[in-house]
């Protein structure tokens, strides 16, 4: 009541004041006792500079506050930052009286006494200002408030509302920014008037505005990936694809919003304080639970649509049956009728079994689009969340000297038998023993009669429990008097579970990915994947027939290795499963139908995501492979099935019979070798590089090509093809552009 009676008067006084003489200055003193801990390692300069440092602000947020009071907004107290802000108005401090000092509890107080002179009329026009701004920050503090309770709820959203909420949050991040630097402003005005703009200041607030720099740059740069990937969508055709991209637009989201949490990060180093510390530690646990929960979220949406696409194309597929047979005509033998009746049935049978084998096909690629997204899901998680993890854990191995927590060291008497002193330590009811050894026994006499000089500092880190606080893991026991230091381990730190959970999550993303392989490997196999294994050999490369071109000359002995062709040239649907869209030209052709318009940067591109997916080591085959499989060996056929011209159409779709467009693999004769369409169809990327002139210095075994070049090897001819470029030795080199009579076939390394 008395306190309240002197808040009152003071008031009274104050206002008197202003209303008597709005213009004139009034200086308010204010008296001010400071009682502060002595550390060990400070003078008695430094404590008395920091405590009248301390009451020129105590005395500062006195004079303000009761201003405020009575000027914009009623009973406000002012934050820190606005206090420090208000330091010009300090006309005058001093000590009076002397400094004192007492010892309580084994520690060193000191305290001063000073005299704080104010000018009320400063504070009056700054604390205005102050509070007009803080009406429209108050606001942005609501909004931003608003904004992370619906983030919290973001489990429950459908996606309409998660758009709004990125939104509301990339308003509500823009206007914290501007908050920011308008605070920084003030702070450094305040600084500058006060003339006590330090060094310690300045970089402070230089390192503020570089990461507010680096925000805004980090923002710009995401706003300019956004809109491409927004033009990206605009452009896709291909509904499955399409979706892909969708999916993908909504991890790099997820992926841009932790990227502004990281660059709200403050270095760790001796500047951060074990509070800092602490609350970032529970502001990290938050964050790792609001993304993991956004990451789940987007992962089941993206299983759901998949299963539920799936169950639809199964529940379509239906068997091709043929018409009932017709009755008996009274013409028609018994035997004929029954053949008639048997052949139907067959028909019946061999359509349900297509049938069979297209669900088959669609459950395995269903299969393994589900592996696919969930290992896509475990890397996102892992790609997104590890930076936070990492950052929890820095933050938990970092170790907090803390002077002033009160820790009790208690030296025994000297165990002399072993040169060592039983020592204990006790912090907050609990106590740990150890020993302090020494060797020389004149120096541990006088060490242990001034035993009660002894001071310890506790090493604090972050104890990953359910509530995220400190641990005492060490404590550094020093000597003032003699010098000496010892660091005691008292106990282990509790990791953090965000730690090992990252942990699991690598260890389920390795069997996901395990797991896709098997499943591209089933899938692919239903899709027609199908390798020939070619033996070894030696064979006449070049034109042995005659009629070719220079390029094709000298004939010269190759040898070749072991190695596995593909019995087919790749699909548009292998195509398809692999990079979810599909480049041909003839795409009416069908699902069985070589992929073309494909330039050899393509295959490379489809191989790498291939062996990804399989954990195989598919390639193209080399010129020398790919001619020594076409010709059959050492049968040496002009082309690939045989030698004779007048066979070609049993063997090769070309210019004379593919009727200008390209046709489902297989439906030709193969070769010796059971190889389809190794002439025609479609031309062939090899691996080499082209050179007019390789046969005449080309190595005999497993030649490779020459080392570079500006075009790559084509072979086998195509659909658009003269019966002369589809025979087995004719080469061609034309640079890595595409079309749509290009394609490939694939290759493996027999072990």
């Amino acid at each position: 009541m008395l306190k309240s009676l002197q808040y009152f008067h003071i008031l009274f006084v104050i206002l008197s004041i202003i209303i008597a003489s709005p213009s004139k200055a009034e200086i308010k003193i204010f008296e001010k006792e400071v009682v502060e801990v002595v550390a060990s390692d400070q003078s008695r300069e430094q404590v008395e500079a920091f405590a009248l440092q301390k009451a020129k602000r105590l005395a500062v947020e006195e004079a303000g506050t009761y201003i405020s009071s009575f000027t914009v907004v009623q009973n406000y107290q002012l934050a820190k930052d606005e206090v420090t802000a208000l330091a010009s108005g300090v006309v005058q401090a001093k000590i009076v009286g002397g400094t004192s000092f007492d010892v309580r509890n084994g520690n060193l107080y000191v305290r001063v006494k000073s005299v704080i002179q104010v000018d009320t009329s400063i504070l009056d026009r700054q604390i205005q200002e102050i509070m007009k701004e803080k009406d429209t920050l108050r606001k942005l503090e609501d909004e931003r408030k608003k904004n992370k309770e619906l983030e919290e709820k973001l489990a429950n959203l459908k996606i309409s509302e998660v758009k709004r909420l990125e939104e509301l949050n990339a308003q509500a991040l823009a206007l914290e920014r501007e908050r920011d630097k308008q605070r920084l402003f003030r702070e450094e005005q305040a600084l500058k008037a006060r003339g006590e703009m330090s060094k310690t200041e300045a970089d402070r607030i230089a390192k503020e505005r570089e990461m507010q720099e680096r925000i805004k740059q980090t923002l710009s740069d995401q706003e300019k990936a956004k809109r491409e990937e927004v033009a990206a969508l605009e452009k896709e055709q291909d509904s499955i694809r399409r979706a892909q991209l969708e999916n993908d637009q909504r991890w790099n989201d997820l992926a841009r919003k932790a990227q502004l949490s990281q660059d709200q990060w403050v270095p760790i180093n001796d500047s951060l304080s074990f509070k800092q510390a602490t609350d970032e530690a529970k502001t990290l646990k938050q964050e790792i639970a609001n993304l993991k929960k956004r990451l789940a979220f987007q992962y089941q949406e993206n299983k759901q649509n998949l299963e539920a696409a799936y169950n639809q194309q199964i529940a379509l597929t239906k068997p091709k049956m043929p018409s009932e047979p017709a009755a008996k005509d009274p013409f028609e033998s018994t035997a004929e009728y029954g053949k008639r009746l048997a052949d139907h049935e067959a028909a019946v049978n061999s359509a349900n079994k297509e049938n069979d084998i297209a669900i088959a096909k669609i459950k395995a690629e269903e299969n393994l689009n589900l592996t696919q997204s969930e290992v896509n899901y475990l890397h996102q998680q892992i790609r997104i969340l590890e930076p936070f993890v990492n950052r929890l854990q820095a933050l938990q191995s970092r170790r907090f000297f803390i002077p002033e927590a009160a820790i009790i060291v208690e030296l025994g008497v000297p165990d002399a038998d072993n040169n060592r002193f039983p020592l204990t330590l006790q912090y907050q009811g609990k106590s740990w023993s150890s020993w302090w050894n020494y060797s020389d026994r004149k120096v541990a006499r006088d060490f242990y009669n001034t035993r009660n000089y002894l001071k310890a500092e506790g090493v604090f880190q972050l104890e990953g429990s359910e509530e995220t606080g400190g641990k005492l893991t060490d404590v550094k026991v020093f000597h003032p008097g003699t010098g000496e230091t010892r660091e005691f381990h008292l106990e282990n730190l509790v990791a953090f579970d965000e730690i090992s959970q990252l942990g699991q999550m690598q260890k389920q993303a390795r069997q996901a990915v395990k797991t896709g392989r098997e499943a591209a490997t089933i899938h692919l196999a239903l899709s027609g994947i199908d390798l020939v294994r070619i033996k070894g050999g030696c064979f006449k490369m070049g034109d042995t027939y005659g009629g070719g071109k220079t390029d094709e000359k000298p004939v010269h002995e190759v040898c070749v290795n072991d190695f596995y062709l593909g019995r087919y040239e790749v699909t548009q649907s292998q195509w398809q499963t692999v990079m979810g869209n599909n480049p041909s030209h003839f795409k009416d052709c069908g699902d069985k139908c070589p992929v073309e318009n494909v330039s050899w940067n393509d295959t490379q591109e489809f191989i790498r995501r291939l062996n990804d997916k399989t954990g195989k080591s598919y390639r193209l085959p080399t010129e020398a492979e790919w001619e020594y499989a076409a010709k059959s060996a050492m049968r040496d056929e002009k082309y690939a099935g045989t030698g004779r011209d007048d066979e070609l159409d049993l063997y090769a779709w070309y210019n004379d019979n593919s009727d200008s467009r390209t046709r489902p693999v297989g439906q030709k004769k193969p070769n010796n070798f059971g190889l389809y369409d190794m002439s025609g169809n479609v031309w062939e990327w090899c691996q080499d590089w082209y050179s007019e002139t390789f046969y005449r210095a080309a190595q005999k075994t497993n030649p490779q090509g020459p080392a570079r070049g500006a075009y790559h090897v084509l072979r086998g001819g195509a659909w658009a093809s003269s019966a002369r470029n589809v025979r087995a030795a004719n080469r061609d080199g034309v640079s890595v552009s595409k079309e749509d009579s290009r394609g490939f076939r694939l290759a493996i390394t027999a072990p």
